[in-house]
């Protein structure tokens, strides 16, 4: 179906890494300069010691692709080395989506706002935060946007959702250990309705 999710799955990092990942698309241009191409951020982050690392370019350059760079500060052998990190990046949201992530009223505070959210979307639900498992910390903006970062046990979670209609865009991710990760990016997925995706799994040595 035309409207269908595509997702990108490359293959998976033999490093602990630090990833930052941008899209082409039109905000770029809306950036500050170093952050309007993908060879000016590279440039910006080998000159930071803390972040020497490569760059890369994951999927067709013709069709959806993802700049990541990598720098693997990892400082544990090898057989120690075992997270992984999987992302799930959400592009063209449906309007039922976006307009969940909007403030319902100028008089709504950010707090309450965010927890509306949180439980409305179905997010609460992901993290396990209904269940009081997770610690959460959201954030809800004026007019729109939301960010939550969860802790569970040694797991943590992030979410950022951009739902304005000309580039509305929402990004999961999480080092949860899991046997497999089909369930949890259908649940993401149902979550989010996107019409492109692209997933990337990155996993150490021993992960």
């Amino acid at each position: 179906a035309e409207d269908a999710p595509r997702a990108l799955l490359p293959a998976s990092s033999s490093s602990s890494a630090l990833s930052c990942a941008s899209s082409s698309s039109s905000s770029k241009k809306r950036q500050r300069r170093r952050h309007r191409s993908s060879p000016e951020e590279r440039g910006g982050r080998r000159h930071t010691a803390a972040f020497d690392g490569s760059g890369y370019v994951l999927g067709p350059i013709t069709g959806d692709h993802w700049f990541v760079y990598v720098s693997d500060q990892c400082e544990r052998p090898s057989f120690m080395a075992t997270e992984r990190t999987i992302n799930v990046m959400m592009f063209d949201l449906p309007d039922d989506v976006r307009k969940a992530f909007y403030l319902e009223s100028q008089d709504e505070g950010l707090d309450k706002a965010a927890k509306r959210m949180t439980k409305t979307s179905g997010l609460d639900a992901i993290v396990h935060a209904d269940n009081g498992a997770a610690n959460v910390d959201a954030h809800a903006f004026s007019p729109c946007g939301y960010s939550m970062n969860a802790l569970c046990f040694e797991s943590y979670t992030t979410v950022h959702v951009t739902p304005e209609p000309e580039c509305s865009y929402a990004s999961f991710e999480t080092n949860t250990a899991l046997k497999a990760y089909g369930s949890l990016c259908k649940n993401v997925l149902a979550v989010f309705k996107p019409k492109r995706v692209v997933l990337t799994l990155f996993a150490d040595e021993a992960g």
